[in-house]
């Protein structure tokens, strides 16, 4: 039984060390002048339907007049028409991305790190025009968004 104090007391010592450890690398990514995911790592991109049903949800009604004004591919910041509340926001992109809105929407998502949270961009897309096509005009605005990152996640502008 002695022994096997001696070999927990042990593990214990060593895993205090690994979280120290942990814990200096954390602190040094948290100040870092710019994320510490690349764009690749933390971006996902999705395609979300059009509303299919004669009347779209009421809670995307202010995002459907400012899709409305805008030409295809021109992007918006996604993050101002959704609710502050981080519950209420997942519910709302949950429900955009399953029922719709009034147009067919490329959204990106980009994980930024250091607890931010995620931002969300979001253009229109024709709805005829073939995925291929979505996905290659579709990066061209991804490029223009590349630079905008840092300063949008809170961190200052090279």
């Amino acid at each position: 039984m002695h022994q096997e104090v001696k070999l927990l007391a042990s593990s214990l010592a060593h895993y205090c060390d690994y979280l120290d450890a942990q814990c200096k690398k954390v602190k040094e990514n948290h100040t870092f002048p710019t994320p510490v995911r690349s764009m690749p790592d933390s971006t996902t991109i999705k395609i979300f339907k059009l509303c299919t049903a004669h009347r779209c949800l009421v809670q995307f009604n202010e995002l459907n007049k400012t899709l409305d004004s805008k030409e295809p591919y021109e992007c918006i910041f996604l993050n101002d028409y959704t609710p502050n509340d981080p519950r209420k926001k997942y519910e709302y992109l949950q429900s955009l991305e399953r029922s719709g809105c009034n147009h067919m929407l490329v959204v990106i998502t980009h994980s930024s790190g250091n607890n931010v949270g995620n931002l969300y961009f979001a253009w229109k897309v024709p709805h005829t025009e073939a995925l291929e096509s979505i996905l290659d005009r579709s990066q061209k605005v991804i490029e223009e968004i590349r630079p905008r990152l840092p300063s949008l996640a809170g961190y200052p502008e090279e």
